[in-house]
């Protein structure tokens, strides 16, 4: 057969090969691993053959060539070729050989072709030829088609190789998940770490021992690939086990397996749900808890056939007979009988049957009272937030935070404050300036208050001071928080028995704080807490607009004055009219004593000045010389 015939087969059987591949990889996935652990193998026994090669001095040939290897074109690419710098193949002398450096010598006619993935070159396919002949377009055409064909080919193994690898790790990672799941569900509290039976043809005890498996036959419990158990027969020389025998052991621990492993799951849900159970009739308990709390008084009702009376604070009376009150599990009440020794027999049904409608009743009115509460907070929220908006003035936002926040008609000072600069964690604040305030003190002791603070002097402040929650200070004589100079502050000072502080959060950073002072203790509750937060990012934003719209307003009045200053003065021909005019505007719009003055450079030259004085017409101010002599 001649060379160009076997070129022609073996082109038609790469094409075929790899437009087989193309239309179904999957169905390869068995030969390819196989090709896969071939390619491995044989590129294990050419490791030594390479490092004898690169010990010798390169010689001149056309194609770096090894020992021949076995005549076993692999159809696939394994997985580790994208693991390596350099990978590569050639074809000669009807071998293909394993390749490493230059594949061409200088004499040799080479024609290059690129392997192109996704737009990025990953290798390349070269033709050489020790002739001059080049190749034919055809035969061109034909090199760009295989490189074309091998490149998509090859994209495809590595996905491929990608898929196994994720599949690997996917396993592996529930294998692991598995072992953590076994070993929290027998953790020596809810299970034993060991659970066992052993059967003796008589009866099924425990075994918490270990097999030995030395005379008998062992077969693995395994869950997905896991092992949790194993199952052991012990052998009888009279009765040797059959192949038939160890298949049914095998499928019994098949079986066990998929058992357990479904008790497990059921164990682990009814332990959540127990988990769950819990958490809810714990919550609801805090809940009765808070409710009752809050309206600041037992409830309890008393029949005594005649009327229903409220029950005495503190009273127990002696009930004959009693149901308790339960919502989810936490008891909230009690519902009893009292002044009959005698029952009728259903007596106790219909009072389990009351109690239980009382309480899913009381449960209902508790949260729609719940529900009413947080809508009415939600209205109030939505009309500080309209009034924010539309506040034009500190003394504005100081009456939002008073209408609108928690016992705020009860606050004598309510103050906003600012840092120096924006309170960082690794710098923070140095200083505090009282922005604006309300008070009910006079105007005498109000403007004695400090408005100025250090925080050095405050070491207490550090720590009441938080960014991301109000601090609350229910009683200034007991807080172990605050240390003698704050607390004297608090108490003495600023007439305060309890304090709050909530945080001033604008762009992100922590700017400040608005503080609200009460002349007697309150106390705050959770929601109160909860509702001192709800606005303070709204305040926030409203004070960093009004100090905006003050700066801006600043701006364009020293931009007026100026632009009316140049008006006038470039409106006038003579030097002392220019002078009076600028010496009386910008007297005028600083409020101060000003000097306008104008002079020459020589060094006996006299300087004519204008003095404006409040009120005054400016007036010619002095002559001075150069030398800092008058006339």
């Amino acid at each position: 057969m001649s060379n160009q015939s076997r070129f022609h087969k073996r082109i038609e059987s790469l094409f075929a090969d790899i437009e087989r591949l193309a239309s179904d990889p999957a169905a390869e996935s068995q030969a390819i691993q196989g090709q896969i652990e071939k390619l491995r193998a044989r590129l294990g026994r050419l490791e030594g053959e390479f490092q004898k090669m690169e010990k010798q001095p390169e010689t001149p040939a056309a194609v770096v060539t090894p020992q021949p290897v076995a005549e076993e074109t692999p159809q696939h690419s394994a997985p580790t070729v994208y693991e390596k710098e350099f990978v590569g193949y050639a074809f000669s002398g009807e071998q293909v050989q394993p390749l490493r450096g230059s594949l061409t010598s200088k004499v040799e006619e080479t024609t290059s072709v690129p392997l192109i993935i996704s737009g990025q070159p990953i290798g390349k396919m070269q033709v050489t030829s020790a002739s001059s002949r080049k190749l034919l377009p055809e035969e061109t055409t034909l090199l760009n088609a295989v490189a074309q064909r091998a490149s998509q080919q090859i994209e495809n193994l590595r996905l491929l190789s990608e898929a196994e690898r994720a599949r690997t790790e996917a396993e592996s990672a529930t294998r692991r998940f598995m072992h953590e799941s076994w070993d929290t569900y027998l953790d020596a509290i809810h299970q034993s770490e060991r659970v066992g039976y052993a059967y003796d043809q008589a009866s099924v005890t425990p075994f918490v021992g270990k097999t030995s498996g030395q005379s008998g036959v062992v077969e693995t419990v395994k869950v997905m690939d896991e092992q949790v158990g194993t199952v052991y027969v012990e052998s009888d020389p009279a009765h040797p086990l059959s192949k038939q025998d160890r298949g049914i052991i095998a499928s019994i621990a098949n079986q066990v397996a998929q058992q357990v492993e479904n008790i497990r799951l059921l164990a682990d849900t009814s332990r959540a749900r127990a988990e769950a159970e819990e958490a809810t009739r714990r919550l609801t308990g805090e809940n009765w808890r808070a409710y009752i709390s809050q309206r600041g008084e037992d409830l309890g009702f008393l029949y005594d056939l005649n009327q229903v009376v409220r029950l005495p604070k503190d009273t127990q009376p002696q009930m004959d007979m009693s149901q308790p009150l339960t919502v989810r599990g936490e008891v909230i009440g009690v519902l009893g009988v009292a002044g009959r020794r005698e029952m009728p027999p259903d007596a106790a049904k219909l009072a389990a049957d009351i109690a239980e409608r009382v309480s899913a009743q009381l449960e209902n009115l508790r949260l729609y009272e719940r529900t009413q509460s947080a809508l009415s907070e939600t209205e109030q929220l939505y009309a500080a937030s309209a009034e924010l908006n539309a506040a034009n003035s500190y003394d504005d936002i100081l009456s939002v935070i008073r209408k609108y926040m928690p016992h705020g008609n009860d606050a004598h000072l309510i103050s906003i404050n600012l840092f120096d600069h924006a309170w960082l964690d690794d710098k923070p604040a140095e200083s505090i300036e009282t922005l604006a305030a309300w008070s009910l003190f006079s105007r005498e002791t109000a403007a004695q208050l400090p408005r100025h603070f250090k925080i050095a002097d405050i070491p207490s402040s550090r720590q009441l001071l938080k960014p991301n929650t109000a601090t609350v200070i229910e009683n200034v004589g007991t807080d172990e928080r605050l240390d003698p100079a704050t607390r004297a502050l608090l108490a003495q000072t600023l007439k305060s028995q309890t304090s709050t502080y909530v945080p001033l959060i604008a762009g992100g950073q922590w700017t400040g704080y608005f503080n609200i002072n009460f002349p007697q203790p309150v106390h705050f509750s959770e929601a109160e807490i909860r509702s001192l937060m709800a606005l303070y990012s709204q305040i926030s934003v409203a004070i960093n607009n009004i100090r905006l719209f003050q700066a801006t307003q600043e701006r364009a009045k020293r931009e007026q004055a100026l632009r009316e200053i140049t008006s006038a003065v470039r409106g006038s021909t003579n030097p002392e009219t220019i002078l009076r005019t600028a010496a009386r505007e910008l007297g005028g719009m600083l409020g101060r004593r000003t000097i306008v003055q104008m002079t020459t450079l020589t060094e006996d030259a006299q300087a004519t000045s204008m003095e404006y004085v409040e009120g005054l017409e400016p007036t010619p101010n002095s002559t001075h010389r150069k030398d800092g002599g008058k006339e």
